[in-house]
């Protein structure tokens, strides 16, 4: 862990967001609602298809894990979406970035283990 959040830790914590969202959670979001699934709407986006609390928890879940492998190889990661549905899952994959790094280097409230 570096301290300092700059432009390169943006980019990649908002590539990884988005790449995680639409090659995972998508998917898998869909397979696990296969029965509540509404009409396809060609001009919506396929986020704003899949139903909400479902699709949070597979973004947290998923994110969780990403975020905090990312945070134990030593990287710190931040990004941004425009999506609301995609926030809990961003705020979950910093927040175990965070705890990765504390256990990366070691540290935790002043005690080395």
């Amino acid at each position: 862990m570096n301290g300092d959040f700059g432009i390169m830790n943006f980019v990649v914590g908002t590539g990884v967001l988005y790449a995680v969202t639409y090659l995972l959670v998508v998917p898998i979001t869909r397979a696990l609602s296969r029965g509540a699934q509404p009409t396809p709407d060609r001009q919506a986006d396929v986020i704003d298809q899949l139903p909400t609390g479902l699709f949070m928890a597979v973004s947290a879940v998923l994110l969780a894990i990403i975020g905090l492998a990312f945070g134990l190889a030593g990287y710190d990661i931040i990004g941004i979406s425009k999506k609301g549905k995609m926030w809990p899952g961003l705020i979950v994959m910093m927040l175990c970035c965070i705890v990765g790094a504390v256990f990366h280097e070691g540290r935790f409230l002043g005690r080395t283990f």
